[in-house]
């Protein structure tokens, strides 16, 4: 096959051929990556460590980030034996909760211990208890498309 300057078209073709297969390759692994249980925090969350803390809040800080909706609140907690960064969850979640958070505060935590960071799922305070992640770490906030 010749072009219309004389030259040969195949290698041409070739590399719309090959071009074409990488684009339907790379869109077909797109659309088959998992839906679902996806968050902020995954590699986040391990079930196999899940436990219950119990402790005085020493501070709230709230944890800038780059993205629109704001950062995160983090909770440091003087337990029995150490001090604990416990992530609960975007600010702006956290901040239309009926439960507020502040240093003096005695709570309990059921979590998952993570890199020295308990990533809460449930969190009692007095009589209130908010639960902000599933069993599998899945955020509350999220809503039902991911769960």
């Amino acid at each position: 096959m010749t072009g219309p300057r004389g030259g040969s078209t195949l290698p041409a073709m070739r590399k719309l051929l090959v071009f074409t297969a990488l684009l339907t390759l790379s869109t077909a692994t797109l659309f088959a990556q998992p839906r679902g249980r996806m968050n902020h925090m995954n590699g986040m969350w391990d079930p196999q460590t899940v436990q219950a803390v119990s402790g005085t809040i020493v501070s709230v800080d709230r944890i800038k980030t780059g993205r629109p909706m704001g950062g995160g609140i983090h909770l440091t907690l003087q337990t029995a034996t150490d001090k604990l960064d416990v992530a609960l969850g975007p600010s702006w979640y956290i901040d239309e909760l009926k439960t507020t958070f502040a240093a003096g505060d005695v709570i309990d935590v059921k979590g998952s211990l993570v890199d020295k960071m308990l990533v809460a799922a449930e969190v009692k305070k007095g009589a209130d208890t908010i639960t902000l992640r599933d069993v599998n770490g899945v955020p509350v906030w999220a809503g039902p498309r991911c769960r």
